[in-house]
C-alpha cells in the first residue's frame, strides 16, 4: 500500500496525466476502438491474491483500460447529453474520495447530509418550484435527495405515487383491501418527461 509520500508522488503524476490528456483529447479517435471482449482476454480471471506496486495498476490503466473508453469530454462527442466533467468536478472527487463518508444518515455525515439538502434547495429555485419543494423552506413538509441515476430516480418517483395514491385510498377503503392492492397496481411512462426537460433545456 501507498504511504503518504508515495500517495503524493503517485497524485503527482495523476494529475499530469490527467492534463496531458485532455491536451491531446480533441485528437483522440471518440468511439472506442476496440471490439466487444477484448478486456476479458487482457485481464486474468481471477483476482489477484497478493497486492500489486501502484506503478503496475497505473500503467494497466494507461495501456488497457483507456484503449477501451469512449471519450465523452471530446468536443467531437455528440451523442446522449452533453460531457459532465470539470476540472473542479476532478478535484471535487478527489477530495470527497479522501474522507469517502458514507451520507446515509446525519449523525454518520453531517457535512455530506446538510450539504446535499443545501445544494437540491438550489435547483429547486434554479427550476423556479414552488418552496414547498424545498427542505428548509418555511413551513415546508418537502425537500429532495440527489439519487445515483436517472433510473434510480424513476423508480423512487412511481413508488411515492403509488404510497401517495393508497393513502388516499385508505381514508375511505378498509387497510387489508388497501394494502392488498399494492402489489396489483401497475406503472407506466411515456416521453412527455423527455418533452418537459427539453423545454426546460435540462440534460
Amino acid at each position: 500500500m501507498l504511504d503518504i509520500e508515495g500517495f503524493r508522488r503517485a497524485g503527482y503524476a495523476a494529475i499530469d496525466a490527467i492534463c496531458e490528456y485532455y491536451a491531446r483529447l480533441d485528437d483522440l479517435p471518440v468511439q472506442a476502438q476496440v471490439q466487444p471482449g477484448f478486456l476479458m482476454k487482457q485481464i486474468p480471471d481471477s483476482a489477484p491474491e497478493e497486492e500489486e506496486d501502484w506503478s503496475a495498476i497505473d500503467q494497466d490503466f494507461h495501456k488497457i483500460i483507456m484503449p477501451g473508453m469512449t471519450h465523452w469530454q471530446s468536443g467531437m462527442f455528440a451523442a446522449y447529453f452533453p460531457g459532465n466533467a470539470t476540472f473542479e468536478g476532478s478535484l471535487a472527487d478527489l477530495y470527497a474520495s479522501s474522507v469517502s463518508n458514507p451520507g446515509f444518515n446525519w449523525s454518520c455525515s453531517p457535512s455530506c447530509t446538510e450539504l446535499e439538502l443545501i445544494t437540491v434547495d438550489w435547483w429547486a429555485k434554479v427550476l423556479g418550484l414552488d418552496p414547498a419543494f424545498q427542505c428548509n423552506a418555511p413551513g415546508s413538509q418537502g425537500g429532495g435527495i440527489i439519487h445515483g441515476s436517472a433510473s434510480e430516480v424513476c423508480i423512487t418517483i412511481a413508488i411515492a405515487a403509488r404510497e401517495r395514491v393508497l393513502a388516499e385510498l385508505a381514508k375511505t377503503i378498509p387497510p387489508p383491501t388497501v394494502n392488498g392492492s399494492r402489489s396489483a397496481l401497475p406503472a407506466s411512462a411515456n416521453g412527455m418527461g423527455c418533452d418537459i426537460a427539453n423545454e426546460l433545456d435540462v440534460s
